[in-house]
């Protein structure tokens, strides 16, 4: 991870607020999990949980996960091989499925039955039954390759019985190759018994649907929601543990399926850092507050609830004499944002030693989520500049954006 007095150099020539994503770490840290698991088990990143590393991510996993037009956008700007992509997400339309197939897009998740309805009419429509000059990807014989969703208890997916119902009817789909299943329950889940648990059932499920329907359904895209560390307390020896007690089952997985395990923030967390200033240190009614150039609308640390958990923050010295209201010595404080309302409370009570007006506040972990999750337009406040660090260089891969001309 890129040392402190890097990260004060890039705050006094790039300024604050930043997002800084470590490129060197990504790729160290992704190798590691490819090394862990082996070659049996493909690896898919889910772009949401971070789009800015979407390229990067693409050199080194074997698939993508795409939610919507948007994201798939953002591939294509990037010039991402279509055939990488797996384009999942609860809305699709007709229209969004058409500019996947034309983009090349390997493989859908189909989430409903009407989702399965449209893929074929998207594709017909597309490719005219293989007739020249109509600009079809595939010829008259080759099918549409579809994993089938299954719902874990959320509007993500379809029931089982609903599954059942298009295998019964497949003779509908003539363009469509069902050639696995997707399942994903949630994030940072720490009881690792509940992923063996299922691993179980979608076993029972899949030999099920084999021997009833004759299919192969060789494909599983399964999403384990792995947990990081986040705040002050945890465990951050091995960050890496969460995949290594489970690899048994996912190896044990691999004899009766292709498995691809699909994961976002398991990825890219640790790879992240938020670069803040200080801007306004005072005590009121017997509580020391420090304002910083950022706040909620920043980071948003999956689970931390009213600032009542402290993350990993390094302080670094911003250079400046004392003013009034510095506190000397250790002290805590309320860490609160720019934001005008009493919601903007990063962490309630978190201890400093000689903080003062100008010093850089470096939050650790923030590659997932905060660069794109938190509420960006609220007060009109600038949005703030995105930089990769890899190789000992910088690269501002976005400007700072002014936010108020969205706002009127």
């Amino acid at each position: 991870m890129i040392d402190s007095n890097k990260l004060k150099e890039i705050a006094d020539n790039y300024s604050t607020p930043s997002y800084i994503f470590d490129i060197d770490a990504l790729r160290n840290r992704v190798a590691k999990i490819r090394e862990t698991v082996g070659d049996n088990i493909g690896l898919c990143y889910a772009m949401k949980a971070n789009p800015f590393l979407t390229k990067v991510m693409s050199e080194i996993v074997d698939k993508l996960e795409v939610c919507s037009p948007g994201e798939l956008d953002i591939c294509k700007e990037e010039r991402i091989d279509g055939s990488k992509i797996v384009y999942s997400g609860v809305n699709k339309t007709r229209e969004s499925i058409i500019d996947a197939i034309k983009s090349g897009v390997g493989t859908y998740t189909a989430e409903s039955v009407l989702h399965v309805k449209l893929l074929q009419e998207a594709v017909m429509e597309t490719c005219n039954d293989g007739q020249e000059g109509t600009g079809c990807l595939y010829d008259k014989e080759q099918k549409f390759p579809v994993i089938l969703r299954l719902s874990a208890g959320s509007q993500f997916g379809m029931s089982k019985d609903d599954i059942g119902y298009i295998l019964d009817h497949i003779d509908e789909y003539p363009k469509l190759d069902f050639v696995g299943i997707h399942y994903f329950v949630g994030t940072q889940r720490k009881k690792l018994k509940d992923q063996i648990a299922e691993l179980e059932m979608l076993h029972l499920f899949i030999e099920d649907l084999r021997a009833r329907y004759s299919l192969p359904l060789k494909k599983l895209e399964y999403g384990p929601g792995l947990p990081v560390p986040y705040f002050v307390g945890e465990d951050f020896e091995d960050t890496l543990s969460p995949i290594k007690k489970l690899l048994a089952e996912l190896q044990k997985a691999t004899k009766w399926c292709d498995l691809t395990i699909e994961m976002g923030r398991f990825w890219v967390s640790t790879c992240g850092l938020y670069l803040s200033k200080v801007m306004d240190i005072k005590t009121c009614n017997g509580t020391n507050y420090c304002i910083i150039d950022g706040g909620i609308n920043h980071v948003t640390y999956y689970g931390q609830v009213m600032g009542m958990k402290i993350p990993v923050i390094r302080h670094l010295d911003g250079g400046l004499s004392p003013t009034h209201g510095t506190i000397k010595g250790n002290a805590d404080y309320a860490l609160c944002g720019s934001l005008c309302t009493t919601a903007d409370v990063l962490v309630r009570k978190v201890p400093f030693s000689d903080l003062k007006i100008g010093d850089i506040l470096a939050f650790e972990n923030m590659g997932a989520y905060s660069v794109t999750e938190g509420i960006y337009l609220f007060l009109s406040r600038m949005m703030p500049q995105v930089i990769m660090y890899e190789n000992g260089r910088i690269k501002i891969v976005r400007k700072f954006v002014d936010t108020a001309q969205f706002n009127h």
